[in-house]
């Protein structure tokens, strides 16, 4: 048995269901439990997953819990980014064969059987700054040229934390409580990219990782579609306003501005969402939202 792994939030509810909908569109058949790492996610939110899809909620454990709420305390920077580091519990999760995390600000558009094949320990799909030639400091994480002669001190090829699969039955069975441990300020401390879990995670697998292609997890940066982009299998939605953020997206149709081709499938999505949840139990809010999306594309 295998595990879709997400956090999510109020804020990221929208794009938790999204989520769970577009890998069910396209993995019918996937023999997988669809589980919500959350910490203290509300009961109303929880029974609004749950009337849509058969998930399990997964409360952060307080060991994992205690470790963060020291490094938020020590380094106040870190206070609104606490739930960054819950992709961490994604390790502790033994009883399943392969758990494959992923953001919730995720597109699933195709197939990922094959993925699920791959026999390696934990793997992962190259960041940015890989894509861009260029390395990252291993103290401050800082973009920095790949450099032979810097040696150690540089992370040759990092890789975006948004997707990654765990084999549980080749990984180590100490990681969790590895991670854990690793969650020190002084190692934190001189971080200044604003990462949290990425820095952690490429720290302890940097000589253990598969590297997965690019279309397991498409960094979206372009405005127009390109043959790679439409031939990825995941698009990882980066930027700001998230997609089901409607008001700045509306305004930009006000303005006869032509929208986002990756906006609009990833509306499509959401409309199916809408849909399901009008069918289930009329709301007006529900349906407000749905001919809002419909203006949108």
């Amino acid at each position: 048995m295998n595990a879709i792994v997400t956090i999510t939030s109020p804020n990221y509810i929208v794009g938790t269901k999204v989520l769970f909908q577009s890998f069910l569109n396209h993995n019918p058949s996937c023999d997988c439990d669809l589980l919500v790492v959350h910490d203290g996610l509300s009961k109303n939110y929880q029974k609004e997953l749950k009337t849509l899809f058969p998930v399990k909620f997964i409360q952060v454990s307080n060991e994992l819990k205690q470790a963060v709420k020291q490094i938020a305390i020590n380094l106040p920077h870190y206070k609104n980014r606490t739930a960054r580091f819950w992709s961490i519990e994604s390790f502790n999760m033994a009883s399943y064969e392969s758990v494959l995390f992923l953001d919730s600000d995720i597109l699933i558009r195709g197939s990922l059987d094959q993925l699920f094949s791959t026999s390696a320990s934990f793997s992962a799909c190259p960041d940015r700054s890989f894509q861009n030639s260029l390395g990252r400091d291993r103290t401050t994480f800082l973009r920095v040229e790949s450099d032979n002669s810097l040696g150690r001190n540089v992370f040759d090829r990092v890789f975006n934390s948004g997707v990654f699969l765990i084999n549980n039955t080749k990984i180590k069975s100490n990681t969790y409580h590895a991670l854990i441990a690793s969650l020190q300020v002084d190692v934190l401390e001189p971080v200044t990219t604003g990462h949290t879990d990425q820095f952690l995670l490429n720290k302890h697998f940097c000589n253990d990782v598969n590297w997965l292609v690019p279309q397991y997890n498409w960094l979206l940066k372009e405005t127009v579609p390109s043959k790679a982009s439409n031939e990825a299998l995941i698009w990882h939605y980066l930027r700001h306003p998230k997609p089901w953020i409607l008001r700045p997206i509306f305004n930009q149709r006000i303005r006869l501005k032509s929208g986002s081709s990756f906006i609009k499938e990833w509306h499509y999505t959401y409309r199916e969402v809408l849909i399901q949840e009008l069918l289930k139990q009329f709301k007006s809010k529900t349906f407000i939202r749905f001919i809002y999306s419909k203006l949108l594309v």
